[in-house]
């Protein structure tokens, strides 16, 4: 057991094509192996449809909205963009391998096309929300660096560069992981390791923004003459950029954890070929929550729109405390003097050179 972690082992769900080709299809349901209790699956597998459609419809109307407000920088965006682009392909796919599964449409195999492209596809979406958030923390952290003037440049190689590379790592993983050509639990492990760690990075990330805001508007207080107004007022949209964002990243982290102990445990352990027809139960189960978790994280969008707008559902206020929907807190009497004060400064500068020269105002 130990090795499969490791390396591709044929196991219970390895199918044999020809030439000794080997396919490895997790998740898809052999309805043969279900001695009883068909019925259960046929209301699973129901239930699967109705959740895939309605999510999908929630997040493509969400994002459409999201977009629409330009909520958060436009790099960060088109990677948002991305990730449901592969996921909704990965959706397809799998309404595409229901009838296949479920006997509808007849194949002499699971290895004959077009079963192993579609089983491709819908790894390659897994694989796609397991690599989300390393691009979108990249892009949080180049935000970060190039805080100064990120809104005004916005580097837009920064996302294609990313978009490319999580494309050609996310298909690569899927056609590695159904042919047989590395271990999805390792995979899945180390790369739910670096979401993790990518999750507390964002959070850091956060932290240090606001440091350094209170650290500018400190100087500002000590030193009136210093300019530094455009600075802080991007970092504010930084901060709050991210913290729209933010539950989404939590709600990636624990989705994925939650049905990566539910897939791949059963996997691990039910080995015996008497342990098959449990084996797919739990592949039945699998399909219906990760569904399931697609409808559920819709609402992610609708918490950052609200968040972007200002109109927050009273529920959500309760729901996530008032101080969560707080752009920045009202800014005290010395504060705004300190600005007024540091306007006036600049200009009584700005003509006392003026007048130092001879130029007439």
């Amino acid at each position: 057991m130990y090795l499969r972690f490791f390396y591709p082992e044929p196991d219970l769900l390895t199918v044999y094509g020809p030439e000794n080709a080997t396919y490895w299809f997790m998740l898809f349901v052999r309805l043969e192996a279900f001695s009883h209790f068909k019925v259960i699956y046929y209301l699973a597998t129901f239930t699967e449809i109705i959740a895939l459609l309605a999510g999908s419809v929630l997040h493509i109307r969400g994002f459409a909205r999201f977009w629409k407000l330009r909520a958060v920088h436009i790099n960060c965006l088109l990677l948002i963009g991305q990730m449901y682009a592969t996921a909704f392909l990965g959706f397809f796919s799998r309404l595409c391998l229901i009838p296949y599964e479920s006997g509808i449409l007849r194949i002499s195999g699971l290895e004959t096309e077009p079963t192993p492209f579609l089983a491709i596809l819908r790894q390659a979406s897994y694989a796609d929300v397991f690599y989300v958030l390393f691009v979108v923390t990249i892009e949080r952290t180049c935000a970060t660096v190039y805080v100064a003037d990120y809104e005004k440049k916005p580097r837009l190689f920064i996302s294609f560069l990313l978009i490319a590379l999580i494309i050609i790592a996310s298909y690569g993983t899927g056609y590695a992981i159904v042919k047989g050509i590395v271990s999805a639990f390792f995979v899945s492990a180390v790369i739910q390791m670096s979401n993790i760690c990518c999750s507390l990075w964002f959070r850091w990330l956060i932290r240090y923004n606001k440091k350094r805001l209170a650290r500018l508007t400190d100087r500002l207080r000590q030193h009136p003459d210093n300019y530094s107004l455009s600075l802080r007022l991007q970092l504010k949209e930084n901060i709050w950029s991210m913290k729209k964002i933010e539950l989404g990243v939590y709600l990636i982290v624990v989705g994925i954890s939650l049905n990566i102990v539910l897939v791949f445990g059963p996997i691990l352990i039910l080995t015996s070929p008497e342990q098959f027809e449990t084996l797919q139960w739990f592949s039945c189960a699998g399909n219906l929550a990760y569904a399931l978790t697609a409808l559920c994280t819709s609402p992610w969008l609708e918490v950052a729109i609200a968040m972007h707008t200002g109109r927050v559902p009273p529920a959500l206020r309760v729901l996530l405390g008032t101080n969560y929907f707080s752009k920045k807190a009202p800014l005290p009497k010395s504060e705004c003097d300190s600005y007024f004060g540091q306007l006036e400064s600049q200009w009584s500068t700005v003509l006392q050179m003026r007048d130092s020269r001879g130029i007439s105002r």
